[in-house]
């Protein structure tokens, strides 16, 4: 069995236009053809949704979950609805949005008016 070889670059130079140029290592001529072997993180997926789905379960939100494995929140959201696990309500804890006429607006004040304590009175001055 042919072992294959890590590729290394011994130097990059950047183009004007923005292309790379890489000199590769030694080790890539024992491959075929180098850019067909790709490898990704060592885990494994299952490994992967079970780890997110203890952590979810415990009670840690999906930001949490990315800081400390270091997958983005859309993967851990995506992995734990394809598992099954239900996805926690984010807008629970929200406050519901303010009365609006209780707040002051952002539009024309009329002339003689003014706002006190969000609501629109007559200007006293005038």
């Amino acid at each position: 069995m042919e072992s294959l070889g890590i590729l290394r670059v011994q130097n990059l130079r950047i183009g004007r236009f923005g292309g790379a140029k890489a000199q590769l290592g030694k080790s890539h001529q024992n491959l075929s053809h180098p850019h067909d072997y790709i490898r990704h993180s060592v885990k494994s997926k299952s490994r992967n949704i079970a780890e997110f789905r203890e952590f979810y379960v415990s009670g840690l939100s999906l930001r949490q979950i990315e800081e400390r494995t270091g997958t983005s929140k859309t993967k851990i959201r995506k992995e734990l609805e394809k598992a099954g696990v239900v996805i926690r309500d984010f807008s629970r804890g929200c406050q519901q949005p303010p009365d609006p006429t209780r707040v002051k607006g952002s539009g024309t004040i009329p002339f003689g008016y003014t706002y006190l304590e969000g609501k629109l009175v007559v200007e006293p001055s005038e």
